[in-house]
């Protein structure tokens, strides 16, 4: 009996172990493969973006700053299609909005057909929160459906159109994927891998600090909602948590969800936002595309 009982510990103790080095093993090629990416020369990406928000449980519509397309059942916002490419200037478009991102600087084609700066309150201010890449030029990558009030005095020279205007503060709150998945592997608190239909797919929660990260004061980064570094102003304190599925093939990245869930009491209310953005990658190492020289005038300008 005590043979058997020792043989059964000695066991569990086996599996136990196995299952730790199994997700240690799983988090280091988690963060391998988004690293991957993260120092990808290029790649195309898509963002799509749905926000939900509750207060005291009712769904709450948006109340005309929801983003395009902004529903009582959720708020759907209009795609964000772009590309990064190294030594260029990130291309986006959402909508019939192009643009060109450099750093804080962006570029729009206006109504006109010609390129301009997008300024944020005024002449030669220029719109944008997301950081540049070393030696790629890209700023900023995220889209689809915050950063839309829309300030005073921002409205700039061929662009009349009310859906422009807020496909611009779409994408002036862009960051650019990579820069999210270069540390991601820090940002996440476990790690389950699993085979699923052609595609290699990790899944799991965030950590405390990866949900705020990603989420940042306002929601997930990439698109801050109510497009200022406090979304819109200096609201309840809110806390955050998170999930992820990142969906890979052949070692690559092909697919990044993430679910952020902010919640607070605002005097006698309870507010809740679920923000969900869905990724998906092509072409890695293979995307080329060339910024017309008006743009490219603009943004050195």
């Amino acid at each position: 009996m005590l043979t058997l009982i020792t043989s059964t510990l000695l066991a569990l103790g086996f599996a136990q172990e196995t299952a730790a080095v199994q997700a240690t093993d799983a988090k280091a090629e988690l963060s391998a493969v988004a690293q991957k990416l993260a120092a990808a020369e290029s790649y195309r990406f898509t963002i799509a973006t749905e926000t939900k928000r509750l207060v005291d449980g009712e769904e709450q519509q948006s109340g005309g700053r929801g983003g395009p397309g902004a529903r009582g059942e959720g708020l759907e916002n209009t795609p964000v299609k772009g590309a990064c490419c190294k030594g260029l200037p990130m291309q986006l478009a959402t909508g019939e909005t192009e643009a060109y991102k450099e750093g804080e600087q962006v570029v729009y084609k206006g109504a006109d057909g010609k390129w301009q700066v997008f300024a944020r309150s005024g002449p030669g201010a220029a719109g944008g929160e997301g950081g540049g890449r070393a030696g790629r030029g890209a700023g900023g990558g995220e889209g689809g459906g915050a950063g839309q009030g829309g300030e005073p005095g921002a409205r700039g020279a061929g662009m009349a159109d009310r859906g422009g205007m807020r496909g611009l503060f779409t994408l002036r709150t862009v960051v650019a994927p990579h820069e999210m998945l270069a540390g991601f592997g820090s940002m996440v608190a476990d790690v389950e891998k699993k085979p699923e239909g052609g595609l290699v797919v990790f899944t799991g929660q965030l950590t405390a600090d990866g949900a705020e990260k990603i989420g940042g004061r306002g929601g997930p980064r990439g698109m801050r909602a109510g497009g200022g570094p406090a979304g819109g102003g200096e609201g309840p304190p809110m806390e955050t948590a998170g999930t992820y599925r990142l969906e890979t093939k052949d070692g690559a990245v092909v697919g990044l969800k993430v679910e952020i869930k902010r919640s607070g009491n605002f005097g006698e209310r309870t507010i809740e936002t679920t923000i969900t953005r869905t990724f998906t990658f092509a072409d890695l190492g293979a995307t080329k595309y060339e910024v017309p020289e008006e743009a490219l005038a603009q943004l050195k300008g």
